[in-house]
């Protein structure tokens, strides 16, 4: 899972040390209009946190949800981070949906080829454009088998986060990834063969502040290694003030 800011060219790039496929990844792109995110946040907004664990089994089911009356038309960010747990070898999946329909990434975790099953974090996230009226937005979750959402997830809804927003996602798993990074010591930047772009958009606010965010999962297709995802700005490494690599070890006991 993978979260950033950037500027006027972000793109979701990976950084492999074996092979990796990608899945469900999402790149927003959001224009803040000049405005602090806490001032560009509409009165409808909400953040709602799960109290305790959630247990989930079977079909797609609500886990939290709110209702939201528009006053008027404008973009709205979704975000949900949180946990899910294993009480058994399952495969299990969240997403956000908005009046019933998916909306977000999906976030995939696969226990039932573990080696040592534990506990994981989830980021799902979306940008939709919500007409005047009410909306139900909710994060939903299903499992093969029981599994269980942790207390403390969260599910945040803010309108008018933006003046303008655009996102691009996968539509299938990537063919195979695999690079080897090894010469490419930490603090110095990533070479063009150590990396490809999977997906990018183009976007800009001149003289004022644009975050870019991307959320996908990564799973294992050959030998073991580090999934690493970064977000680039113009074909150049984000600093690190502005944005972070993910990783995420690889091999064939790993969720």
């Amino acid at each position: 899972m993978r979260r950033g800011c950037g500027g006027h060219h972000p793109a979701a790039v990976p950084r492999r040390r074996r092979s990796a496929r990608t899945r469900g990844l999402v790149l927003l792109p959001l224009v803040m209009g000049g405005l602090l995110p806490a001032q560009a946040a509409g009165p409808e907004s909400r953040h709602l946190v799960l109290d305790a664990d959630r247990a989930v089994a079977g079909a797609m089911t609500e886990i939290l949800s709110a209702s939201v009356r528009m006053l008027r038309p404008g973009w709205v960010y979704l975000q949900s981070d949180g946990g899910y747990a294993p009480t058994t070898a399952a495969l299990a999946r969240v997403h956000i949906t908005v009046d019933g329909q998916p909306v977000s990434n999906d976030s995939v975790i696969d226990w039932r080829g573990s080696t040592a099953p534990n506990r994981h974090p989830f980021n799902v996230i979306a940008a939709v454009h919500l007409p005047v009226g009410e909306a139900r937005i909710a994060l939903v979750a299903g499992s093969t088998d029981p599994v269980a959402i942790t207390a403390g997830t969260s599910l945040s809804v803010m309108t008018h986060a933006a003046s303008r927003a655009t996102s691009t996602r996968l539509a299938d798993a990537t063919a195979p990834l695999a690079f080897d990074t090894r010469q490419t010591p930490e603090g110095r930047a990533l070479p063009a063969h150590g990396r490809r772009t999977v997906l990018s958009v183009r976007a800009g606010n001149a003289g004022g502040p644009l975050v870019a965010m991307a959320s996908g999962d990564s799973a294992i297709a050959g030998s073991p290694g580090d999934a690493m995802w970064g977000l680039f700005l113009n074909g150049r490494e984000a600093r690190l003030h502005s944005a972070t690599w993910s990783i995420n070890d690889l091999f064939t006991g790993a969720e």
